[in-house]
């Protein structure tokens, strides 16, 4: 029984010592330290740096960064449930989930196969791993792949451009 609790005890401990080390590296991504974004431009697979000025600094512009990738879209079910920045997401919204831009950040999304493109808020963390794995670096609101004109075909290449930071 006195193991059980120990076991037990040990576990819960590295939990937390594990969240709050994550806890930090997403401090250090949302303070603006230099992000690496996988660029997919006609097969080149080179590591694009970014960097900017830390958003602190409100007052001052950061540099202007952009990425290429794929963008899809949101199921119907997210409808309403909590984003990771506290907010209830809507779909009918022109949102966006990335990994690392602050919350906030506006983004012009253009669809590389038609030229349509969309001013979208980044509220949410996203895409999932094993999409970024793919070459996903966007995940959009419905509304947003309505506008961009992706809805049948699920995924779109796209290009991030940087508008404004949160």
């Amino acid at each position: 029984m006195r193991r059980v609790l120990w076991t037990t005890l040990v576990v819960f401990v590295l939990s937390i010592a594990a969240s709050r080390a994550e806890s930090q590296e997403r401090d250090k991504i949302a303070s603006g330290q230099p992000t690496h974004v996988r660029s997919i431009e006609a097969g080149s697979a080179s590591n694009v740096s970014h960097s900017d000025v830390s958003p602190a600094a409100k007052g001052k512009r950061r540099a202007s960064a952009s990425a290429v990738g794929f963008a899809t879209y949101y199921a119907r079910s997210f409808h309403g449930r909590m984003t990771a920045s506290g907010v209830c997401f809507d779909t009918h919204a022109m949102v966006a989930g990335h990994p690392t831009y602050p919350f906030g950040t506006v983004v012009r999304v253009t669809n590389l196969q038609n030229g349509r493109s969309a001013q979208v808020r980044i509220v949410d963390r996203g895409p999932a791993r094993r999409l970024r794995r793919s070459g996903v670096i966007v995940d959009v609101s419905r509304a947003v792949a309505q506008r961009l004109g992706f809805i049948p075909a699920g995924r779109a290449p796209v290009r991030l451009d940087v508008l404004s930071w949160g």
